[in-house]
C-alpha cells in the first residue's frame, strides 16, 4: 500500500474539517439555500472518506505491511475499527421476571405493568420467607402443638396441667 493512499484518506478527512469549520461562515452569507448546500457537500465528504477508509482497510486486511505495526494499521482506517465494536448487536436475553413461562399465568388487574412486573418479582422471595417462617414455627412449638389443630390428633397430645 502506497503512501499516496494515506494521504488521500487523511485529505478527505481534513476537507470534512475544513467544512465543518465553515459552517458558520457559508450560513452567514446566503441563510436559504446554504443550510442545503452544507449538508449536501458534508454527507458527499463523509461518505466520500468512508469509503476511502474502507477501501484501504480492505486492502491493509488482504495484504498486511509487514513493516507496520498493527497499531498503525488501526491508525489509517480508524472508523472501520471501532465500528466494527458497535456493529454486531447483542442477543437480547429473556427477562426471568416478566417471562411467561414463570409468571404469566398471574394477572394482575388492578395493577399497571411497572407495578405487576414488581410484585411479580417479590412472588418468589416472599414464597420462601413464608415457607422458612413456617419451619421456624413448628421447629419452635414442637410438632405436638401443631398437631393439635388436625382432627386425628386433636386430643393424643394434650396435658393436663391440674
Amino acid at each position: 500500500m502506497s503512501s499516496d493512499d494515506n494521504n488521500k484518506v487523511k485529505g478527505h478527512i481534513s476537507k470534512c474539517k475544513i467544512i465543518q469549520k465553515t459552517k458558520e461562515e457559508i450560513l452567514k452569507t446566503n441563510p436559504k439555500n446554504s443550510k442545503e448546500q452544507f449538508l449536501a457537500k458534508h454527507e458527499e465528504c463523509l461518505s466520500n472518506t468512508i469509503n476511502k477508509q474502507i477501501e484501504v482497510c480492505n486492502q491493509l486486511s488482504k495484504s498486511p505491511d509487514q513493516n507496520k505495526t498493527i497499531q498503525e494499521n488501526k491508525k489509517i482506517c480508524p472508523v472501520v475499527t471501532s465500528g466494527k465494536k458497535f456493529s454486531v448487536r447483542q442477543p437480547q436475553l429473556p427477562d426471568v421476571i416478566t417471562s411467561d413461562h414463570l409468571l404469566g399465568f398471574i394477572e394482575f388487574p388492578n395493577l399497571g405493568p411497572k407495578h405487576a412486573k414488581i410484585f411479580a418479582s417479590f412472588l418468589p422471595s416472599i414464597g420462601l420467607f413464608t415457607l422458612a417462617a413456617t419451619l421456624c414455627t413448628v421447629y419452635v412449638c414442637e410438632w405436638k402443638d401443631v398437631l393439635q389443630f388436625l382432627p386425628y390428633y386433636s386430643g393424643k397430645y394434650k396435658t393436663d396441667e391440674e
